[in-house]
């Protein structure tokens, strides 16, 4: 069963790299998710995307799948979250929110 921060990047790994930029912008300026800060534009500046999908999962821990999604709607690739769920098994104690 794959841990959060590799089922975090094999939905970034799906991302071109323009959309991996829109995606950081959007993450950056998210404000305060579920009582957690956005992680600072100059933090994620020169993260590639497992240091990233690494970021995520430790600023949001059980949230971080919410926020991709939130941020993967924010830049109109939601079906990126869609596809990539239904063939991920879901980490334990997780569920995947459609």
């Amino acid at each position: 069963m794959s841990s959060d921060p590799e089922v975090l990047l094999g939905i970034l790994d799906q991302l071109v790299i323009d959309d991996f930029k829109r995606f950081k912008f959007h993450l950056s300026n998210i404000g305060v998710f579920e009582g957690c800060r956005a992680i600072p534009a100059g933090q994620l500046e020169t993260l590639d995307k497992p240091d990233t999908a690494s970021q995520i999962h430790q600023t949001y821990s059980n949230h971080a799948p919410e926020l991709m999604k939130l941020v993967l709607e924010k830049i109109g690739r939601t079906l990126i979250w869609d596809e990539h769920t239904k063939k991920t098994p879901q980490p334990e104690g997780k569920h995947w929110k459609h």
